[in-house]
């Protein structure tokens, strides 16, 4: 891919003391498409989606999106182009509501006060979106199962419109009836133009969504 590609990574390297996780890596997504990123334990996957989420900032290299160099120095900053990551690890507040997790960062507003009508309706569109019709979203994460836990994680990904979504391992802690509803979600996404990069060891499930 060229540097229209919506993201292009140029020579990024990374290390962490004696330790190079990334070592002159050049990566490219476009957009419509469904990315899978393989490779075993301790190939620097990890490193190369925080490095793009702005987690990790690199030593060396540089990243563009749609050709145009970008610094990506904090997940805020990444959001703002457009990237939405979900970790392995779940980043929600147990003691906060669903909607309230989905709108953590960035709830929606009336006068500059929390709309909590449009936050409930908004996360409710959301969860429409992923088939989880069973999940309110005035309950409280902490009295959920690990699996409404995991789409609540996607869902929040998803409130900032994301051109570039990325999961890791997203699907380990879903039913085959949720996975199926995820498969369903990134072909809708594609279709729209989003690009995702997929982050799985599951051999299966990229031969049915990987484009790449």
């Amino acid at each position: 891919m060229d540097s229209a590609s919506l993201l292009h990574m140029r020579a990024i390297s990374k290390r962490y003391g004696g330790v190079t996780a990334l070592d002159q890596v050049d990566f490219a997504c476009a957009a419509g498409s469904i990315h899978a990123v393989l490779g075993e334990n301790g190939a620097g996957k990890s490193t190369l989606i925080k490095t793009i989420a702005g987690v990790v900032q690199p030593d060396a290299g540089r990243i563009l999106m749609d050709g145009v160099e970008v610094h990506l120095a904090s997940p805020n900053v990444a959001r703002n182009h457009g990237i939405a990551c979900v970790f392995q690890e779940l980043s929600l507040v147990p003691d906060l509501s669903v909607a309230e997790n989905i709108f953590l960062s960035r709830p929606p507003r009336r006068r500059g006060l929390i709309d909590s009508k449009a936050q409930q309706e908004q996360a409710l569109a959301l969860l429409a979106m992923l088939g989880c019709s069973d999940i309110h979203p005035r309950e409280r994460v902490r009295d959920l199962p690990l699996s409404r836990r995991q789409l609540i994680e996607i869902a929040k990904a998803l409130s900032g419109q994301p051109r570039l979504l990325i999961l890791d391992e997203a699907t380990s802690a879903l039913s085959s009836e949720d996975v199926e509803r995820l498969y369903k979600l990134l072909f809708q996404l594609r279709a729209r133009g989003v690009g995702s990069l997929f982050i799985s060891h599951r051999m299966h499930e990229v031969k049915v969504l990987a484009d790449t």
